[in-house]
């Protein structure tokens, strides 16, 4: 009798070691599916991109309108590997509901202007459907798609209009889109006809204009993967975290996507003014929570504003309507953007205030609108003071290299095309100026200068191309961007302006050597 139960007391007991055997296998093999996350690969801010001059000219609209029967493609670079995509789509500042069809997804053909690799397209549903709605005011997210990435891969996001569309919400930073007339079916085609850029410009800068798309996250399986977020101002509008990205990756860090979410002309406190002002967007304050705290993935935050709040009070075209702060009011602001971080679990780190002495916003010819002063250099200085010795942000990106040693409030001459705004050049150094190994974790930190053979301190850098084909360039983006704007077919012309705009270099001669390097 004992014996037999023994017996079934050791029945008993391996077959509750089995079954929990079974229950203990089962979260072993969830955890192993919940290894992987998802992390923004790429984003840009988005702002209210119609511009209308009805109040000077009757009916005139300067842009912001799709005709019906455009192909739209945006390319982009994504900042992580990983296996599966979804995109976000933004209306935010539409007051009507915007629908494109047959959008997909593609790896770019780099050789040709808005030109896919056809084995490689990927079609985008929304609940299934090939029609994407955005409410007005609203976003949408795509379905999830399988679609492997590596990072630095170059994406076209392709999308076709079958009605005129007001563009009213998008992007002007972080990518390009070629539009063109086309049928449906010309979307999964590897080239476009006579694809054109959208684009606009304003004194010494052109900006890409990015419709609807706002986001794109990668599923990987890397559970350590995260994305820092760059806030700020037009002072972070330029090639410096493409630069960061090539220099992480040289630098054995692979799980880290940077997105740079700066905005022309974004202040810290209040929103745009002036006759463009809805381009210089939502103040940092405002848009903290959508462009860095719910970045998918975001666990690091470096901020770079402040001096457009010192600065546009002093414009002459825009005093009037810019509200003033002082350097306190900065600091305080500063100081809640922290608070608002660690509550969230980010770190936070900020950018200096870079010179700006010899910066005059040049518009298109409008000289002397913002001139240098001692008292508000010294507003600037106080905001830095704070930036590096605050005992409250996990650290600052020392960027005092870029200054010129003849005169500190002032560039290097090769690293600013207009007093205040970074050349290539001067991105390329203000890259190397981040400490990867303590807040990215690099083991061995590479500098770009190093990876790309390019000293950006040297004398070979002082070798500058005419900057006045810079204004040339732009006036010609402007008179591209009118003609577009009032619809008319000009054709042979549109190649004959197309051609002159690319004939004209971007930036100084080096600066045009590293960039071709980095593509």
């Amino acid at each position: 009798m004992k014996k037999t139960k023994f017996k079934k007391a050791v029945s008993v007991l391996l077959a509750l070691v089995m079954i929990s055997g079974v229950f203990l296998a089962v979260p072993a093999v969830a955890a192993g599916e919940e290894t992987g996350k998802w992390v923004a690969a790429w984003g840009t801010a988005p702002v209210d991109y119609y511009i209308s001059l009805a109040d000077y000219v009757s009916g005139f609209i300067v842009n912001g309108k799709l005709s019906a029967g455009t192909l739209t493609r945006t390319e982009i670079s994504v900042g992580v590997s990983g296996e599966k995509l979804r995109l976000k789509f933004s209306n935010e500042y539409g007051d009507k509901e915007v629908r494109f069809t047959n959008a997909n997804v593609a790896k770019t053909d780099t050789s040709k202007k808005g030109a896919i690799q056809k084995s490689t397209v990927v079609p985008l549903t929304f609940n299934g459907k090939s029609e994407a709605v955005i409410p007005a005011g609203s976003v949408i997210w795509s379905d999830t798609i399988d679609f492997r990435t590596d990072a630095l891969d170059k994406l076209t996001v392709s999308m076709y209009f079958t009605h005129a569309t007001p563009v009213k919400t998008a992007g002007l930073f972080c990518g390009k889109t070629y539009c063109s007339a086309a049928v449906p079916g010309a979307v999964d085609r590897g080239t476009m006809i006579n694809p054109s850029e959208i684009s606009i410009a304003t004194g010494t800068n052109a900006y890409h204009v990015i419709p609807f798309l706002t986001a794109v996250d990668t599923y990987t399986t890397d559970e350590n993967a995260y994305s820092a977020v760059f806030i700020g101002d037009s002072t972070l509008v330029n090639r410096m975290t493409e630069y960061l990205s090539v220099r992480l990756s040289k630098s054995g860090v692979s799980n880290v996507s940077v997105i740079n979410e700066g905005i022309m002309g974004n202040r810290l406190f209040y929103d745009g003014h002036g006759l463009i002002g809805n381009l210089y967007g939502k103040s940092v304050t405002d848009r903290f929570g959508r462009d860095a705290l719910n970045i998918t993935g975001c666990d690091v935050i470096i901020v770079k504003i402040g001096v457009n709040d010192i600065l546009h009070p002093s414009s002459k075209t825009m005093g009037a309507e810019a509200p003033y702060v002082s350097a306190q009011d900065i600091i305080k602001g500063y100081e809640a953007l922290v608070e608002r971080a660690h509550e969230n679990g980010k770190r936070i780190y900020f950018m200096e205030i870079t010179p700006w002495k010899g910066y005059v916003r040049d518009i298109l010819g409008a000289k002397a609108d913002i001139v240098w002063r001692e008292e508000l250099q010294a507003m600037c200085d106080e905001c830095n003071e704070w930036i590096k010795n605050n005992d409250v942000a996990d650290g600052y990106i020392d960027s005092g290299s870029l200054a010129n040693p003849r005169d500190i409030f002032a560039f290097r001459e090769q690293f600013t095309k207009d007093g205040i705004h970074l050349t290539d050049l001067g991105a390329l150094a203000l890259a190397d100026c981040i400490d990867i190994e303590e807040i990215f974790g690099a083991e061995e930190s590479k500098s770009v200068s190093d990876i790309y053979g390019v000293d950006p301190y040297g004398e070979e850098s002082q070798s500058k191309t005419n900057p006045r084909l810079q204004k040339v360039k732009n006036i010609l983006l402007i008179a591209r961007q009118l003609i577009s704007s009032l619809r008319i077919e000009y054709g042979p012309f549109q190649k004959f302006l197309d051609k002159l705009i690319d004939a004209i270099p971007d930036d100084y001669s080096l600066i045009s050597y590293a960039a071709k390097k980095v593509n």
